[in-house]
């Protein structure tokens, strides 16, 4: 029975990435996104409005805030497991070469492995929103994932910043009803300092 834990558990884990990823069949499609990004104004603090199959390990969590900077960039979390406020570093790299290009590989430094995202910015205002999509190929299959950020915890107060995510999701082709709300109710003060976990 103990030489079949490691390939039951395997399997557990091969079950759970399938029902939290929506696979597509065929390459992963091509979309238009910012070509004219400018990083200077993507800097500062973020806050996970809304997601579309996210990676696993992400999946559950609340109170997500990503902080974007020149040096280090962060993604803060909370885990159903624990009340404490983790911080993951994120590793940004422009995959052609030109940070002007919304087209980057986002590295999550996790404590037991890293997982890396090939990014695509759809959409950004700098100031109230931003749509993000990935998507990664799997010889007949892809699967996609994708965040709305926004710069304050509830955008729902400004009915001007609702109709510009629902307008940029429908330029990208993704549908609203297919995203869920990331809870940022009773989340630690951000002015406390995150567990890191580097």
């Amino acid at each position: 029975m103990t030489s079949l834990m490691p390939l039951i558990i395997g399997l557990f884990l091969l079950v759970l990435v399938h029902l939290s990823h929506q696979w597509n069949f065929g390459p992963c499609p091509s979309k238009h996104y910012v070509l004219s990004f400018q990083p200077e104004r993507w800097e500062g603090f973020w806050f996970e409005y809304m997601r579309k199959e996210p990676p696993v390990w992400e999946s559950y969590s609340k109170c997500n805030l990503f902080k974007f900077g020149d040096q280090n960039s962060t993604l803060s979390m909370i885990f159903p497991v624990s009340n404490t406020l983790l911080n993951f570093p994120i590793e940004t790299e422009s995959i052609s070469g030109n940070e002007r290009d919304g087209h980057y590989n986002w590295i999550f430094k996790l404590p037991l492995f890293t997982s890396k995202r090939e990014v695509y910015i759809l959409s950004t205002n700098y100031y109230d929103y931003a749509v993000v999509w990935s998507c990664k190929s799997y010889v007949l299959f892809n699967y996609q994932s994708s965040w709305v950020l926004t710069r304050e915890k509830d955008p729902e107060r400004s009915s001007w910043v609702l109709k510009a995510i629902q307008r940029a999701l429908e330029l990208g082709d993704l549908e609203a009803n297919d995203f869920t709300k990331v809870s940022h109710d009773n989340c630690p003060n951000r002015t406390s300092t995150p567990v890191a976990l580097d």
